[in-house]
C-alpha cells in the first residue's frame, strides 16, 4: 500500500528570495547539479535549459517530475507565475523557470 501524498511542498525562490507552498501534483523539473545560484531565470530549449551564472550561459538537461516525487532539499525548477502586482512574462514564446529549493514537505524540513 503506498502511503498517502503530502499535502503542502514550501519552497524558497533562490534567486527572487521569496517562499511559495505549491500542491503535490505541480509538475517541476530536476535540475543538473552545476546549477547552483544563476543570475536569473532558466530557460527551456527542448529538451535543455539554459542559464547566465557569474556572468557565462550555461546548458543543461532537466528532468520533469511531480513535485511528490522531490523530498526537502531537493533543487528543481518551477514554472514562472507573476507575483502580485506582476504582469505576464514579455517574451511569451520562451518558457521561464525559477530555481527553488524544497525546503519543507507538509511542514516538515530537511534532517540535518
Amino acid at each position: 500500500m503506498r502511503p498517502p501524498l503530502p499535502r503542502t511542498f514550501r519552497l524558497r525562490d533562490v534567486v527572487r528570495e521569496r517562499v511559495v507552498d505549491l500542491a503535490p501534483d505541480e509538475v517541476v523539473l530536476r535540475v543538473p547539479y552545476d546549477l547552483f545560484r544563476p543570475d536569473g531565470p532558466a530557460q527551456m530549449h527542448g529538451s535543455l535549459v539554459q542559464w547566465v551564472e557569474g556572468g557565462l550561459l550555461r546548458t543543461g538537461r532537466v528532468a520533469p517530475v511531480q513535485l511528490a516525487d522531490t523530498h526537502a532539499g531537493e533543487r528543481v525548477l518551477v514554472q514562472d507565475a507573476p507575483g502580485p502586482g506582476e504582469g505576464p512574462p514579455e517574451d511569451l514564446s520562451s518558457e521561464r523557470w525559477w530555481l527553488c529549493e524544497v525546503e519543507a514537505v507538509d511542514g516538515i524540513a530537511q534532517e540535518q
